[in-house]
């Protein structure tokens, strides 16, 4: 499994463009290292914001699940067919400094 913790809030409360949520994956994935996985993969998002600002960025969820995917194939850490991807917005009343604001997780696909 790979696991990846990012801290996507940025100053001022401003929500990260395309260019920084793709920082902050290369920041990840080089401070972390994860391996390989091969064959069909499960992604799950998560991804924590105020209540109001969850809401307001909900639309946001969708492209930030899509350049994870570019970026781990871009890596070659997946190789095979994403067979579920869930990406979502979590309210979260905590400070930033608590934690990660975004957390990925990325296993096997177990066949049924």
């Amino acid at each position: 499994m790979i696991r990846l913790e990012l801290d996507i809030t940025r100053g001022r409360g401003r929500v990260p463009s395309a260019r920084d949520r793709r920082a902050d994956l290369e920041a990840a994935l080089s401070g972390q290292r994860p391996r390989r996985l091969k064959g069909p993969v499960a992604v799950y998002v998560r991804l924590a914001a105020s209540g109001a600002r969850a809401e307001a960025s909900c639309g946001d969820a969708a492209d930030f699940g899509r350049c994870i995917l570019d970026t781990l194939t871009a890596h070659g850490l997946i190789d095979g067919l994403v067979r579920r991807l869930t990406v979502e917005w979590v309210a979260d009343d905590k400070p930033a400094e608590d934690g990660p604001r975004c957390v990925v997780l990325v296993q096997p696909e177990v066949a049924a």
